[in-house]
């Protein structure tokens, strides 16, 4: 592995021992805690549940339970929150359990500065469905959405045990009345059941500017640097860095909008010992109707 992606792993690290420690200090001194379960049931049938090269239609009946219990005061706030899915198939597929629990914080530390905390657990055979089963991310703000990281998509197809670890930390600071500036640090490590796939972890750095020109309307402006890499081979570990500018727009107490558009440099190694490199379009938009919850 390179020194530039040990640098980034290193520093995910960190991120990942970091956040245990503050999260007893966020929750010092807080207020009683509240907390609530949610509990569903649901049904689905799929022609290929698992996209197996042989797959065959299937029905399932699913049960899911998402405890949470959380502090919050005028400073500070932490949460703790996990889920428990339990899927009985129709057929060869037989049962499935999905688990995931993990805690973030966040806490001012002075008028200007903010502190965010985070680190979660998720272990899931369905590989592919439970890409967004559920992740710890930074407390999002009304509108905003978590960020999902995404499994090694050349396992998609097969149905094996993933554990994930993930963590970070990020510091945002108020430079006047309408400017921001932050950074994060983020890491997580993946490690798959059987013979099938390579155990990897990952690591990155983002920073952030935002200047808000009216009380509905916000630009950004955002770096963000990373590596993976595949452990115990050097087939598929990369770097890659992501310029980006956006807006951020409150149409009305409930909804808003973002956008963002830039470029992605990638240098990936292959199986061969060559380093690709890669330049992409990068963008998102995104159309939020925020509710009580």
């Amino acid at each position: 592995m390179s020194t530039k992606n040990s640098q980034n792993l290193q520093l995910g690290k960190a991120a990942l021992f970091f956040v245990p420690a503050l999260v007893p200090q966020i929750l010092y001194a807080q207020t009683e805690p509240r907390a609530v379960i949610d509990l569903s049931v649901g049904g689905a049938g799929d022609s290929n549940p698992f996209l197996e090269s042989n797959g065959e239609t299937a029905g399932s009946i699913t049960l899911q339970v998402d405890p949470k219990v959380y502090w919050e005061d005028e400073s500070s706030s932490v949460v703790f929150d996990g889920g428990l899915r339990l899927s009985q198939y129709t057929n060869r597929y037989g049962s499935d359990v999905g688990l995931r629990f993990g805690a973030q914080g966040s806490k001012k530390l002075d008028e200007r500065t903010s502190l965010s905390v985070g680190a979660g657990f998720q272990s899931s055979r369905s590989t592919l469905q439970d890409t967004f089963f559920g992740n710890i991310g930074a407390p999002l703000n009304p509108g905003a959405f978590p960020e999902v990281p995404l499994t090694d998509v050349t396992i998609a197809g097969r149905r094996i045990r993933v554990k994930t670890l993930d963590a970070f930390v990020g510091i945002e600071h108020a430079l006047s009345a309408a400017d921001t500036i932050g950074i994060t640090a983020a890491t997580s490590y993946s490690k798959f059941g059987g013979a099938v796939g390579a155990d990897y972890r990952t690591g990155s750095v983002g920073l952030q500017y935002g200047r808000r020109l009216s009380e509905r309307t916000k630009v950004t402006a955002s770096v963000d640097a990373g590596a993976a890499d595949y452990i115990g081979t050097g087939n598929g570990d990369a770097t890659f860095i992501s310029p980006q500018i956006g807006i951020e727009n409150k149409l009305s107490e409930r909804l808003r909008w973002t956008a963002n558009l830039g470029i992605s440099y990638a240098s990936v190694d292959d199986q061969f010992g060559v380093t690709r490199n890669k330049v992409y379009l990068a963008g998102d938009f995104s159309l939020c109707d925020t509710g009580v919850r």
